[in-house]
């Protein structure tokens, strides 16, 4: 795979866990149960560490580190509707981790992206047990 190859792979994939991270500060904001709220605050934590371990990489390859912010409204959403949306964002996450996993990327950045897929995993299936817990 080429260097530019990579570059937009790595975009794309900084775009989503971007959105991620975004979606859960957001949503740490809007919760009203303290737990819950810490439970945001760690993924949005966790997905900002992931953003800046990608972003190395983008530089290391020669690329560009700007990114656009962008993050889901929850205005005027429940505390299960605010875990449902996130479980969905984190849902398009883990897709996107996967489809990258599957492509043939130095073994490095391979490494961290299927670490990162894995917590990403855990986090999507945390949310989607509480969104679906009555």
């Amino acid at each position: 795979m080429e260097t530019r190859e990579i570059l937009g792979v790595l975009h794309e994939l900084l775009r989503v866990v971007d959105r991620s991270k975004e979606s859960f500060r957001m949503a740490a904001r809007m919760s009203e149960h303290s737990t819950i709220k810490m439970l945001f605050m760690h993924y949005h934590e966790q997905h900002e560490k992931y953003e800046h371990e990608l972003l190395g990489f983008v530089e290391a390859l020669g690329g560009s580190e700007k990114l656009d912010e962008a993050a889901e409204d929850f205005s005027d959403a429940d505390e299960r509707a605010i875990i449902s949306q996130c479980e969905k964002v984190e849902h398009v996450t883990l897709n996107m981790y996967r489809r990258v996993i599957e492509m043939p990327l130095p073994t490095e950045l391979r490494h961290a992206v299927e670490i990162q897929g894995l917590d990403v995993k855990g986090a999507r299936d945390k949310l989607k047990a509480l969104s679906t817990a009555g």
